[in-house]
């Protein structure tokens, strides 16, 4: 049996590779070029997806993940800069089986506040297609927000006259002490402890360091020529996007995903981005897909939502375009 590597430090994959060094790696990461994701070892999750407009995330049980995390390019550059980040929003994990300890039990003590995600709902694991499944590294419960400035203002406030159990109430601790009952659920939540990630964490995939590695044997010494892999030419070959001039990115993902299986309903690509939008989608535009909606990112980086009514008609004006421009794509 083969056994494959998973994943490469940006040292292990500048060893691996003959024409490229570290310098260039990161270099790709920071322009873009190649995805990055992030290695987390045993930390705790809580298990979400995305609902729907109205409600955003629903947790639907927390757990320890050790594996891969395919995280917005925007952490990813935040990374990059700061040396460290606080991840505090949903990621997709890239190895599902690596889901331990699964629990339903609600985590919080205080049942109203819902930390990182909007309702709780539970579901046994297998429930959640593997497609729809998001981590939000978990927030640790921390003291009453009211309860450190109470105790604050004691040591700073005045005698107001005011007995309460036999002890004098502060003026400014008495109107703390009026909101205290309102206020009391108010927590203060951290997600340091499990969503801190340092520059040491990045990965490339396997897949990424052997599409640079196709880049590099591509190169023909003597005359030598190789052919490179469907998915690879088509992503370098975008007619219709071409011709949008400077329309929208979520194209680019959908001309490729045509061009990978040309002429087929609108539900069948559907159901093919859903199981493997990250095949077509090297830029990371898309965030998910779900039942109706495609979530992706603008050029400046701005969330936007796709229903599957404009997805048929781009695919159908991708359609359009081709035939009526005579352009065969082998399928």
């Amino acid at each position: 049996m083969e056994i494959k590597r998973l994943y490469y430090t940006l040292d292990q994959a500048a060893d691996s590779l003959e024409k490229y060094n570290i310098e260039d790696l990161m270099h790709f990461i920071e322009t873009d070029q190649i995805p990055a994701v992030i290695f987390c070892k045993g930390k705790k999750f809580a298990a979400v997806r995305k609902a729907s407009d109205k409600i955003d995330w629903v947790a639907h049980g927390f757990c320890y993940y050790s594996g891969l995390l395919s995280v917005h390019k925007s952490w990813i550059k935040s990374l990059w800069e700061k040396g460290s980040i606080v991840l505090n929003k949903a990621s997709y994990p890239l190895n599902r089986q690596n889901i331990q300890n699964w629990s339903k039990r609600y985590p919080y003590k205080h049942e109203s506040l819902k930390v990182g995600f909007n309702a709780w709902h539970p579901l046994e694991l297998h429930e959640i297609p593997p497609t729809e499944l998001y981590l939000i590294p978990f927030a640790v419960e921390g003291v009453s927000i009211v309860g450190m400035i109470d105790k604050f203002a004691e040591s700073i406030s005045k005698p107001s006259g005011i007995m309460i159990n036999g002890q004098p109430v502060s003026e400014p601790k008495k109107e703390i002490w009026k909101s205290e009952l309102k206020e009391r659920d108010r927590f203060a939540y951290s997600f340091i402890e499990n969503g801190k990630f340092t520059i040491d964490d990045l990965r490339l995939t396997s897949e990424v360091v052997e599409r640079l590695g196709v880049k590099k044997s591509s190169i023909s010494v003597g005359g030598g020529d190789s052919k490179p892999s469907k998915v690879e030419s088509e992503l370098n070959s975008l007619p219709w996007n071409d011709s949008q001039k400077g329309g929208a990115r979520i194209n680019e993902p959908l001309e490729r995903l045509f061009r990978y299986s040309p002429n087929q309903p609108a539900k069948n690509y559907w159901r093919l981005l859903r199981e493997e939008y990250e095949q077509f989608d090297p830029d990371k535009v898309i965030e998910q897909v779900t039942n109706g909606e495609i979530h992706w990112y603008t050029r400046s980086d701005e969330p936007k939502v796709m229903a599957y009514k404009t997805f048929e008609n781009k695919i159908s004006n991708i359609k359009k375009f081709y035939r009526e421009n005579r352009i065969e794509v082998d399928g």
